[in-house]
């Protein structure tokens, strides 16, 4: 009996001790084949533990896990920092009201495992964006035993995709400025400007449009190479004091254009 409450409450490594002849001698060694039964389960558990500990800490996302009903049974570090709990305080809590939205059910995060996009304040204080996609947590049988989520930072992706439709919306800007010269100039030259004094003057503005289209479209060129990684770079030493004359001299001629 006492060997039994042993293995009950975790003490594996003492062996019960029989004579040989005695009539408890199977059932003894059966007990004690048990017990290194369990504890090389046991053993294999923790180790097992052990290294699921160490990969969900070094995990770059944030992973929750939840029993049936939705209270959370695992946090990793990750997860603590996009949002701002600690481990005691989310193992209080069900993935609802760590999650704080009102638009799902645990029902819907079960039936449905939607993508959910939260926005949230990490433990700096700042906004990030959430990307939060939910998994089963299935047993052999089938039955579903809880979920799991992980939660990945969009918040530079997001920003990413900001500058690219601004850089898109600037670029399409800075094109349709000249081409509407162009188009201007050339309606003009068309319907019979093009024998009048101001013909060459159209021309040469006409020129200089298309010539500036020319150097932003091989600049974007540039830039595609250059984010493509396909471009090389020489790296040298600049006047950056010569550089800036340049640059405001150029500004003063575009200035002095203008006014003419």
């Amino acid at each position: 009996n006492a060997k039994v409450r042993s293995l009950i409450t975790g003490h594996y490594t003492d062996k019960l001790k029989v004579e040989d002849n005695s009539d408890l001698s199977e059932l003894v060694n059966n007990v004690n084949d048990l017990s290194e039964v369990f504890r090389l389960t046991h053993g294999n558990l923790a180790q097992e533990k052990n290294r699921l500990t160490s990969i969900l800490s070094y995990m770059t996302d944030g992973v929750l896990a939840t029993d049936r009903r939705g209270k959370i049974t695992v946090i990793n570090d990750m997860a603590q920092k996009q949002l701002n709990v600690t481990r005691e305080q989310a193992l209080e809590c069900n993935i609802l009201d760590i999650l704080d939205d009102d638009s799902y059910t645990y029902n819907d995060f079960i039936t449905k495992t939607p993508e959910i996009v939260l926005t949230r304040r990490d433990e700096y204080d700042e906004f990030i964006t959430l990307r939060i996609r939910f998994a089963l947590n299935r047993r052999e049988s089938g039955f579903i035993s809880g979920l799991i989520a992980v939660l990945h930072d969009a918040s530079e992706q997001e920003k990413e995709e900001r500058e690219r439709r601004l850089f898109v919306s600037n670029v399409s800007h800075e094109l349709r400025t000249p081409l509407t010269s162009v188009k201007s100039y050339l309606e003009a030259l068309d319907d019979g400007a093009l024998t009048e004094s101001v013909a060459p003057s159209f021309i040469k503005v006409s020129l200089d449009e298309t010539n500036r289209m020319m150097r932003m479209i091989t600049d974007l060129l540039s830039l595609s190479r250059i984010d493509n990684q396909t471009s090389h770079l020489d790296v040298e030493l600049t006047n950056f004091t010569a550089f800036m004359n340049y640059i405001l001299d150029r500004f003063d001629q575009i200035q002095s254009q203008q006014s003419t």
